[in-house]
């Protein structure tokens, strides 16, 4: 039986997982090496002995699709053991360099150890070329390899072997020895000079390999100069720094032929560390041809780095062209120049100009990018004058754009016309700018006017008014719905968001395709032949969610599905923090015969061994994509718009200062803060709660402060009466409808001037239902008299009566209504 052991790890990266894990042994973590796209060297961290962080230059994911390599490159030009004479030998020491020496034999052999056979036949497709110079930092060792694989299919790690690894040099002679005498000719050379002085060394290195067989024709040279110093200190004792220094000049050249294509790889490395102070010079070329295209391409790449603060330039130049038959379906052409500074807390800030240049059967253009937080000119005339931006990363109306200072543009006259793809905000447009003397025949004269306010497509996208807008099904059974239904704390803020509870072990662990609850969304109009995105941010507990796009056609018949680019498999909860959601989303092209679509929000059953699940979903969102878009879109609310007919004005929302209105329909009525509103449909009033009114209880004031009398009508809190009468008495009848308090006033005139005047008197008596309330009296001079009387309902009589005088009696009458 044949012992068999992998000191590699293969992924293919999903787009985003960045930490990936391996089990294989090391010695020591800079001889741990990450690879990506068959060969290039990925940037990487530890996050503990066995897991790593992988990602791009810029922190992203690696993207879906694309290969990824942990392996072990342990260097063979360091022993880790050196044995004096007379030293004491420590189980420590011995197992060190044994491992040390099993680790390069699994390593040159493939991970294969028990049998030669096999490392031959691993061998005839992936030759390994020898080095002599690979020193042991991860980034330097990822490097040579990308350069010395043969192309898209040399899998083994071109290593240097040294005199005192021997055991290494007799199976690597051997395995090119029974190459050659089974499969063709393969032909090396190896030249080395070297000088080495207590912790000081020097090498000069060239590897030739060359290989021809029946199929195959294959050549590759490795040049390698190298100057270290190993450690500082005492060698003797155990205070030394294990800090390396040591600069290189690494370069490799590969060129391969066979029956079916050609190809060629030459790749430069220089290399200076002092510390932890790196400094890099990298440049790979590549050409390809065969009988399907033709391929040449060229990286350059700048980097300095002090322990996490790293700096890097990398330019990338590719044309390429594409054959099927005898018929070429698409030319490119590409450049891009990228630069980024990172700082040690993990900050980064990056620019980048692309161009590009494409002529396919499926697009033909060209685009220029630039990534830069502002574009800044500078006169040639003056070069050192002051810089001037002219774009700005800014914000508008939340959204990230691109803004023009105002400084930096005055009146402009642009002759001929002015063409805007899109819209003109009023606000851009000066008061009083635009007149009817500029629009033809002085009017604007249209049949209908949309103003669009987003470009979601759904009519229900923000959960507000629950889930109306939305249908539900389910083939589980025992579901249940609702908006907010956990609570605050399951949904962001300011949104609402809708769930689908399952509070029950039904079809437990079966897949979503076939058991599944969902929502669906009221049917939308769309366009045969165009492409859409659409995107759901969702959050699973014990279930997996999944979001669709159906078409469907004019007799409601699917004629097209398309699922989300992934799952949410209860990665992402859900929350207070949209941070914590998974936006779901996808891309499909509307059918020919395509007359609508919906979009349905999906939960599969309880996983397997748990007892119930949640779905959360809010912020959904469909909308027309472009041709070559991989992302989903900023979400927006519900683009219905407002659509003005000459039948009236359909809005979402409407603003005014002011508003001339006959007839409004409505059903509630309310301000921002919802303190004050009318609801019509319940017939009640509300002002903040001061003043309610509803029918069971009527009119309500539950806060009066100071009310101006002027303000009140006539007879509004009051009701007076008055009769007057020259023979002595006055009467005036009252009709109370309800309890009332009167106050009655009766008075008689001051006797006209007479032979009586000194000695004359006068009286009036006030009496009310013929009881007498109140009597006055005067000397030559009028009276008066008042009584306050609280009266029943009913029809009352006050009558005022004069005697010993000669004057008119006047009679008045106030009653206080409740």
């Amino acid at each position: 039986m044949t012992t068999t052991y992998q000191p590699w790890n293969d992924y293919t990266a999903d787009g985003a997982t960045k930490r990936y894990t391996f089990g294989f042994p090391y010695l020591s973590r800079s001889h741990i090496v990450v690879t990506r796209n068959a060969g290039a060297p990925a940037l990487f961290k530890f996050i503990d002995d066995h897991t790593v962080e992988v990602h791009t230059l810029f922190g992203e994911p690696i993207p879906a699709g694309e290969p990824l390599k942990i392996f072990r490159a342990t260097p063979d030009l360091d022993a880790f053991a050196d044995f004096k004479d007379a030293a004491l030998m420590t189980a420590t020491d011995l197992n060190r360099a044994r491992l040390q020496v099993l680790y390069l034999v699994q390593e040159r052999s493939g991970g294969l150890t028990g049998s030669v056979s096999t490392v031959i036949t691993n061998l005839t497709s992936e030759i390994e070329t020898i080095s002599g110079a690979l020193d042991s930092l991860a980034y330097s060792q990822a490097i040579l390899t990308a350069g010395l694989r043969t192309l898209d299919e040399l899998g083994a790690r071109a290593v240097a072997l040294e005199s005192g690894q021997k055991a290494i040099q007799e199976l690597v002679d051997k395995t090119i020895a029974d190459v050659q005498a089974a499969n063709g000719a393969v032909v090396t050379r190896l030249d080395t000079v070297e000088a080495q002085q207590a912790n000081l060394s020097a090498s000069v290195n060239q590897s030739i390999a060359t290989l021809v067989s029946a199929d195959l024709a294959f050549s590759s040279r490795l040049d390698s100069v190298k100057a270290e110093l190993d450690a500082l200190g005492d060698p003797d004792t155990d205070d030394r720094e294990v800090e390396r220094i040591a600069a290189s000049i690494l370069g490799s050249a590969v060129a391969e032929a066979t029956s079916t294509y050609t190809q060629a790889r030459q790749l430069e490395t220089l290399e200076a560390r002092f510390k932890d102070v790196d400094a890099l010079i990298e440049q790979e070329s590549k050409v390809r041809s065969d009988a399907d295209g033709a391929l040449a391409k060229d990286i350059l790449t700048l980097q300095t780095q002090i322990g996490e603060n790293l700096g890097q330039i990398i330019q990338d130049l590719e044309t390429s062209i594409d054959r099927v038959g005898d018929r070429v379906v698409k030319v490119e052409s590409q450049y891009s120049l990228k630069t980024m500074a990172q700082r040690a807390d993990g900050k980064q800030v990056f620019a980048g100009i692309g161009l590009n240049a494409t002529a396919s059967d499926d697009y033909t253009g060209s685009e220029i990018v630039l990534a830069a937080q502002r574009l800044v000119f500078v006169d040639s005339a003056a070069p050192n004058g002051t810089l001037q931006p002219m774009f700005v990363a800014g914000s508008v109306d939340g959204s990230p754009t691109f803004v023009v200072p105002s400084n930096r543009v005055g009146d402009k006259t642009f002759p001929g016309r002015v063409l805007v793809d899109g819209a003109v905000e009023a606000r851009s447009i000066a008061a009083d700018a635009v007149t009817t003397d500029k629009l033809k025949a002085g009017a604007v004269t249209i049949g209908k006017l949309d103003v669009s306010l987003g470009t979601n497509l759904l009519k229900s996208s923000t959960f507000l008014d629950g889930l109306s807008g939305w249908t539900y099904s389910d083939n589980l059974g025992g579901i249940t719905t609702s908006v907010n239904g956990a609570g605050a704390t399951w949904k962001p803020e300011a949104m609402d968001a809708a769930s689908m509870f399952q509070g029950n072990q039904n079809y437990n662990g079966q897949d979503i395709a076939s058991r599944f609850s969902e929502l669906t969304s009221a049917n939308f109009p769309v366009i045969g032949g165009e492409r859409y995105e659409f995107s759901c941010y969702t959050g699973l507990h014990r279930a997996v969610g999944r979001i669709l796009l159906v078409f469907v056609d004019a007799a409601g018949n699917a004629v097209g599905v398309f699922n989300s680019v992934e799952d949410n498999a209860a990665a992402a909860t859900g929350g207070a923090l949209l941070s914590n959601w998974k936006r779901l989303y996808g891309f499909g092209v509307a059918p020919t015969a395509a007359a609508s679509a919906r979009l349905l929000i999906r939960k599969g059953p309880t996983q397997a061994g748990q007892s119930d699940s949640w779905l959360f979903a809010t912020m959904p969102f469909v909308a027309v994509a472009g041709p070559n878009q991989t992302r989903p879109s900023p979400w927006t609310t519900s683009g219905l718009g407002t659509t003005i007919t000459p039948a009236g004005i359909t809005t979402p929302s409407l603003s005014a200062l002011s508003a001339n209105i006959g007839t409004a329909t409505a059903g509630r009525l309310q301000n921002a803060a919802n303190t004050t509103w009318i609801d019509l449909s319940a017939s009640s009033l509300s002002f903040g709660g001061d003043l309610t009114y509803d029918p069971a209880n009527g009119l309500r004031v539950n806060k009066l402060a100071v009310i101006d009398t002027a303000q009140i009508a006539g007879n509004a809190l009051s009701k007076t009466s008055s009769a007057t009468s020259a023979s002595g008495t006055a009467t005036l009848a009252l009709g109370l409808t309800e309890q009332s308090t009167v106050i009655c006033m009766g008075s008689v005139d001051s006797p006209s001037p007479h032979q009586d005047w000194a000695a004359g008197t006068s009286t009036i008596a006030l009496s009310v239902n013929g009881v007498q309330q109140s009597t006055g009296s005067g000397i030559g001079s009028g009276c008066s008299t008042m009584a306050c009387v609280t009266l029943p309902a009913g029809t009352h009589t006050v009558t005022g009566s004069r005697a010993g005088s000669v004057g008119t009696v006047s009679l008045a009458t106030i009653q206080f209504k409740r």
